[in-house]
C-alpha cells in the first residue's frame, strides 16, 4: 500500500512539472540606487545614483484545483540574490501559500541564510480581489558578513471593463554587518497604482504604473550614525505581446517623473533615473495523460477481495 501511494504522488508531481509548466524570465538595469558597497553617508552631497542588474526566474503551476507550486530566483537590488519556492494552497475563495526563502551568496561569510515566506489571499472573480505577503531569512548580526532581509506586500484590486486596477504597498529591507564596526541597511518604500489595459481576442496588454518610492541607505557605527533619503514620483509601463498562444514577450520601462532626496542631501545637477527591462513568459501545454496501472501485489490483491 505504501510502495502504491509513492508511486501516484510521483506521477502527480512529474506530470504536473512536464505537462503544465509556466516559465517566465526577465533581465534588466536601472540606476536608482544607492551604492551597496559603499561605507560613509552621502550627507549634504548629491545623489547621482548607481546602476544595478536586476532579473528573475519564476516557474510556476497548478498540479489540481486547489493545488499549485512555484519557484523564483530573482536578483534585486534591495534584497539582492533570493530563491524562493511555496506551494499554493486554493480553498473557495481564499488561497495559501508557504515555502523556503534564501538568500544566495550575498556575502562570503553566509553563502546560503535560510529563511520562510508565506502569502495569503481572497479572489472573487471579475470583482475584487486582495493579497499579503511576507518573507525573512533567520539570523543575527554578531560577525562580518552577517545580514537579514525582510520584505513585505499587501495589495488590492478590483475589476473594471477591460481595465484591472491594484494598488499596493511594498516594503523591502537588507541589513549588513559590512565590518566589525559599521551596520549598513537598505530600505524601499513603495506606494504603487497599476492599471492593466485588456481586451477580448488583442494579442497584447498594457499595464501602467503611477505611484511614490522612497530609498532609504542607513549608517551605524561608532564614529556615525546617519541615513540617505531619496524621495521619487515614478511613472512606468509594461506590455505582454502574445507572438504565438503559449509564447509572450515582456517588456517595460519606468522613470521618475521628479525626484529629490531629504536635506541635506540633493540631486546631482545633471543626474537622470531609468529602469527598463526585457523578457518572456512560456507555457508547456498540459496533455491528457493515458493513467498509469501500478501493479498490485499477491497480498494487495488478497487483502482488496
Amino acid at each position: 500500500m505504501i510502495r502504491r501511494v509513492f508511486l501516484t504522488g510521483v506521477l502527480l508531481f512529474s506530470g504536473g512539472l512536464l505537462f503544465g509548466l509556466d516559465l517566465s524570465a526577465v533581465m534588466g538595469g536601472g540606476n536608482l540606487s544607492f551604492n551597496p558597497r559603499e561605507d560613509e553617508p552621502l550627507g549634504s552631497g548629491e545623489f547621482t545614483g548607481h546602476p544595478y542588474p536586476f532579473g528573475r526566474i519564476v516557474l510556476t503551476d497548478r498540479v489540481s484545483e486547489t493545488l499549485g507550486y512555484s519557484v523564483s530566483l530573482e536578483r534585486d537590488p534591495v534584497l539582492r540574490n533570493t530563491l524562493n519556492g511555496e506551494l499554493r494552497v486554493t480553498a473557495g475563495l481564499f488561497s495559501f501559500s508557504l515555502g523556503p526563502l534564501f538568500g544566495l551568496f550575498d556575502t562570503r561569510e553566509n553563502p546560503l541564510k535560510p529563511g520562510v515566506s508565506a502569502g495569503i489571499g481572497v479572489d472573487l472573480p471579475g470583482i475584487i480581489f486582495a493579497s499579503l505577503r511576507g518573507g525573512a531569512v533567520f539570523g543575527s548580526l554578531h560577525e562580518k558578513g552577517d545580514y537579514t532581509l525582510e520584505t513585505g506586500s499587501i495589495a488590492l484590486g478590483f475589476w473594471l471593463p477591460n481595465l484591472i486596477n491594484t494598488l499596493s504597498f511594498t516594503a523591502k529591507q537588507f541589513t549588513l554587518f559590512q565590518a566589525e564596526d559599521l551596520l549598513t541597511e537598505d530600505e524601499l518604500l513603495r506606494f504603487c497604482y497599476r492599471v492593466e489595459i485588456y481586451s477580448k481576442n488583442v494579442p497584447y496588454t498594457v499595464s501602467i504604473d503611477m505611484g511614490y518610492q522612497t530609498l532609504i541607505r542607513s549608517y551605524d557605527g561608532p564614529l556615525v550614525r546617519e541615513k540617505d533619503t531619496y524621495h521619487a514620483l515614478f511613472l512606468g509601463f509594461e506590455t505582454a505581446l502574445t507572438i504565438r498562444p503559449l509564447f509572450t514577450l515582456l517588456f517595460g520601462a519606468e522613470i521618475p517623473v521628479y525626484s529629490w532626496g531629504k536635506a541635506p542631501l540633493t540631486r546631482g545637477d545633471h543626474a537622470w533615473f531609468v529602469r527598463g527591462f526585457a523578457g518572456f513568459r512560456w507555457t508547456i501545454e498540459k496533455k491528457e495523460k493515458a493513467p498509469v496501472q501500478v501493479e498490485e501485489t499477491e497480498a494487495e490483491v488478497t487483502l482488496r477481495e
